[in-house]
């Protein structure tokens, strides 16, 4: 068992204990009376110096372990320091590359932005060329069609024709907000006259009941209502067939004016059945033509008032001048 008095440590064998060193109430003439006890003087005063010795030695390996531990520390912070500074130099650089980047993608994103545009205001144009020449096209078709003498005036060259119209309304109605050369427009109007021409003397035909007549008169209307000749038909019809048809009685011939209307209503409504009849018969009687009917006729009725308005008043006016004279 060793002695209490003794360092317990295996590298030092001194003859006290180096805890009293730590004691906050050590005293060192009690320290020293009780190692008297253990040992000599001259034994204490070695061990004391090696005691002194080795705290020496431990103080220097302390400084020396601090100094290391400084010197790496300061070697940590310097390379911290300086990956710090690259980072810092790599992050402004990145930072600047992608500054970079993002101005030339910028760039790019405006060349391809302008270069859409521009694809997207070709496509238009193209599609508006595109519907031009389709435009010239359908009518071209339209007019070798009409020039042509085969089969004209069947019912399947008439059904041929619509369509054919139909292609060259419908490429008008594409181009409306486009320019079209005057030549195209010129050739469509001179085609359309032609047209109504055809289809106003068919039209007459089908109407006076003349023998030429093919009861095709639905589709006459149709087609002169989807070639802007509606008017003109009207007032064909109006001024060469009612007028001849209806008997005109004279208001000097001592008829009252009552009896002039009721005469003409009743010859219209007369005509008027003749007309329904006949496109009954035919198969034609639709809702586009007894509009047309009703409107060439309410179209004469409307002229025959104002005419002979203007005759009675006319007659009346001879009439007081010769009572006047009397």
């Amino acid at each position: 068992m060793p002695d209490p008095g003794c360092d317990d440590s295996p590298q030092l064998q001194l003859c006290f204990n180096r805890a009293h060193f730590q004691r906050s109430d050590f005293n060192v003439e009690r320290f020293v009376n009780l190692t008297r006890k253990r040992a000599t003087l001259d034994q204490l005063q070695n061990d004391l110096r090696i005691y002194l010795r080795y705290l020496q030695n431990s103080m220097i390996e302390l400084i020396n372990d601090d100094y290391a531990d400084f010197v790496n520390l300061s070697s940590g912070l310097a390379a911290l320091r300086e990956s710090v500074d690259k980072v810092s130099s790599d992050v402004q650089s990145n930072w600047s590359s992608f500054a970079t980047s993002i101005a030339e993608i910028k760039n790019c994103s405006d060349a391809i932005e302008q270069n859409l545009a521009d694809l997207i205001r070709c496509q238009k144009l193209q599609i508006s060329q595109g519907d031009k020449l389709a435009l010239f096209q359908s009518i071209q078709i339209l007019c070798e069609f009409v020039d042509r003498i085969d089969d004209k005036g069947s019912f399947c060259w008439y059904s041929k024709l619509a369509l054919l119209i139909s292609a060259v309304e419908l490429w008008l109605a594409r181009t409306q907000n486009v320019e079209v050369l005057p030549p195209i427009l010129k050739s469509k109007d001179e085609c359309y006259k032609k047209i109504s021409e055809i289809l106003l003397g068919a039209l007459e035909n089908e109407m006076f009941g003349h023998s030429k007549a093919s009861g095709n008169l639905s589709i006459f209307i149709t087609l002169i209502r989807i070639t802007h000749s509606t008017e003109m038909a009207i007032c064909r019809i109006v001024n060469g067939l009612v007028e001849k048809k209806i008997v005109r009685l004279n208001v000097e011939q001592g008829k009252r004016l009552d009896d002039l209307l009721e005469n003409a209503l009743n010859q219209t409504l007369e005509l008027r059945k003749g007309w329904a009849e006949s496109a009954k018969r035919n198969r034609q009687f639709t809702l586009e033509v007894v509009i047309f009917i009703d409107t060439c006729l309410l179209n004469f009725i409307g002229s025959f008032l104002e005419e002979d308005f203007v005759r009675v008043y006319n007659f009346l006016k001879q009439q007081i001048g010769y009572v006047l004279q009397d």
